[in-house]
């Protein structure tokens, strides 16, 4: 970093945004390398929303919810992961007006690479940070989000 680059920083707003978003770059950097082919190509966005499936399934409109986004937007994120062979639909078995989307075999696997190369950062952060000072950060990013979830 130049003697400029540090000054312009000084000037910066100190707040949650920044340093979310720091640490947001900071994930992407460090999970890029750990993830295989297949997982760099879904990309971050569908990656997530595979994660949040259960094993049983789930309904589009509560996956929206999971995912914090629109129904909408969550139907072009779904129809590009079936197109991938990564998801299914299924009906319900409980009510058989309603649609499960569901991960395929291959979903499973790039889902659950992705948790491992997760929960790799998630270590090398707690290096960085120290043990005891990570743990006070997730509690507080769980506390902080819990009701948005």
């Amino acid at each position: 970093m130049t003697e400029q680059q540090h000054m312009s920083d000084v000037d910066l707003p100190d707040h949650v945004f920044r340093w979310l978003e720091a640490v947001q770059r900071r994930v992407a950097r460090e999970l890029g390398p750990r993830l295989d082919d297949t997982g760099r190509a879904v990309g971050p966005r569908r990656l997530r929303v595979l994660q949040l499936i259960p094993h049983a399934g789930i309904r589009q409109t509560e996956l929206a919810a999971r995912a914090l986004v629109t129904k909408q937007a969550l139907g072009q994120v779904i129809d590009g992961l079936e197109a991938d062979g990564l998801v299914d639909r299924t009906l319900d078995p409980l009510d058989g007006r309603a649609w499960l989307v569901v991960l395929s075999p291959t979903g499973e696997k790039v889902a659950a690479s992705f948790d491992q190369a997760m929960a790799d950062v998630e270590v090398e952060l707690a290096k960085v940070a120290g043990p005891k000072d990570f743990a006070t950060f997730m509690a507080v990013l769980r506390k902080l989000g819990s009701h948005e979830i």
